[in-house]
């Protein structure tokens, strides 16, 4: 009875414990540290001046972290950081977006462990807000391809599924979907901008491609959606982003969760690509879901009016 289910603290934190490996450092001082919860951040002053800032973390277990990632609650932030951020904030466009935006910044694991269970039977990944009414689906970054079948669920013209592995990391399940919608479904065997994020090395006749090249090699004209989650190269989208805006206004769905180390505070694409989204998408509205227990999984939305 899903109106019975209570989030309950100590539970889940023990299911996450239960469930994911327990990762555990090599230097010894932080392992002793770890044992009291604590842990030790370098706070930079300048890109290569720190110095060590103790405090306690929330999600360690015995002297080991679980779960997978971090939160951004324990990263460094900056001023300037905290200046977007209230900018990005103040440009949504309800209530729980604003309110999704904080806890996933500011709030402790705690919180948003507690906001992950409360939206177990909520709507999935990328499908809030999009308009798919005859929706042309650029699908950036594939792997299991778990988000096709929700998209096929709609009334989409063609989803163009954009990863170097093509189909062959789908899952099981997904490859049903795939193989009796093949009218509606593509594989672009190439990958965004450059290599830099992709684990493995490539065969030489992957080659790098644009959005823009792709959008032209399919002929998309209508209701464009355009759907990123490829490792952190959603910065390079923006460059892309005068020419989009002016010859197709589409619908995004971009992933903002992760880390850059060449940026300073090293999190800031979660302030920086909806800030650059929100100063060039005119006449838009903006909302921020969140689907994981961890800093994960965080997607901006951008839908024209």
């Amino acid at each position: 009875n899903i109106n019975k289910l209570k989030y309950n603290e100590s539970y889940f934190k023990n299911f996450l414990i239960k469930s994911f490996p327990l990762r555990t450092t090599k230097w010894k001082l932080i392992k002793f540290l770890n044992y009291f919860k604590i842990s030790i951040r370098k706070n930079f002053i300048f890109k290569k001046i720190w110095y060590p800032k103790f405090f306690f973390k929330q999600h360690l277990y015995n002297g080991k972290l679980f779960g997978k990632g971090d939160y951004n609650c324990y990263l460094q932030r900056s001023k300037s950081f905290d200046k977007d951020f209230n900018y990005v904030s103040e440009n949504l466009s309800n209530e729980k977006s604003k309110k999704n935006y904080y806890d996933i910044v500011y709030s402790r694991p705690s919180k948003v462990w507690e906001n992950y269970f409360n939206n177990l039977t909520g709507e999935e990944h990328y499908q809030h807000h999009l308009n798919f009414n005859r929706g042309n689906i650029i699908n950036l970054g594939v792997e299991k391809g778990f988000e096709i079948p929700f998209f096929l669920s709609h009334e989409i013209d063609s989803i163009i599924n954009v990863d170097p592995a093509g189909e062959e990391n789908l899952d099981s399940y997904v490859k049903f979907f795939t193989n009796t919608h093949k009218e509606k479904i593509f594989f672009e065997k190439s990958f965004l901008y450059n290599s830099s994020r992709i684990e493995g090395k490539l065969p030489k006749f992957i080659k790098s491609t644009t959005l823009i090249d792709i959008i032209k090699k399919y002929k998309v004209k209508e209701n464009l959606i355009i759907k990123s989650d490829i490792e952190g190269l959603e910065i390079e989208i923006l460059n892309e982003l005068p020419q989009l805006m002016r010859e197709f206004r589409p619908q995004f769905a971009i992933s903002i969760y992760h880390l850059d180390n060449s940026l300073f505070p090293n999190h800031a694409q979660i302030t920086l690509i909806p800030k650059i989204l929100i100063e060039n998408c005119i006449n838009y509205k903006f909302y921020i879901e969140h689907y994981s227990y961890n800093r994960g999984e965080t997607v901006f939305y951008c839908i024209p009016n």
